[in-house]
C-alpha cells in the first residue's frame, strides 16, 4: 500500500474505499462534495480530521488483512482536535486529496502528456 497520511509526526496507511466514500457522503446529506467544500469553517475543520481518521481506518484494515500488520493507536477525532494545529489543516487536506485521487492524472500531468504527444520529434 503506497498511500499514507502523516499526522503529528506519525505515518498511517490510508485508503479511500467505497465504504469510506459512502460514510463521507452520508455525513453531509448524501454529498461527498459538500463534505470536501463545506463553507462552514467549523464543520470543514472537523470534517477534514474526521475523514483523515476514516481513511486511516480503511487503510489499516486492508493492511492487516493483506499483510498481517496491525496499525496501533489510530487517533480519535478528539485526539486530533486537541493535537492538530490549524496551520496544518491545509497540508492534511492535500494528503486526503492525494489518497482520494490516487491514480487520477492531474490536470497539469494530462496537459504535459498532450503537449509531449503534439511536439515534433527531434
Amino acid at each position: 500500500m503506497d498511500y499514507t497520511i502523516k499526522l503529528n509526526g506519525r505515518e498511517y496507511p490510508a485508503r479511500f474505499t467505497i465504504r469510506t466514500a459512502i460514510k463521507a457522503a452520508e455525513r453531509r446529506g448524501g454529498s461527498l462534495a459538500k463534505l470536501l467544500r463545506n463553507e462552514n469553517q467549523a464543520e470543514f475543520l472537523e470534517d477534514v480530521l474526521w475523514l483523515s481518521i476514516e481513511l486511516i481506518k480503511a487503510g489499516a484494515e486492508i493492511r492487516e488483512r493483506e499483510d498481517g500488520i496491525v496499525t496501533k493507536d489510530i487517533p480519535t477525532l478528539d485526539d486530533l482536535m486537541d493535537s492538530v494545529d490549524f496551520a496544518d489543516v491545509m497540508d492534511l487536506q492535500m494528503q486526503i486529496l492525494t489518497v482520494i485521487n490516487k491514480d487520477k492524472p492531474t490536470v497539469k500531468a494530462e496537459g504535459d502528456r498532450k503537449n509531449a504527444e503534439a511536439a515534433p520529434a527531434n
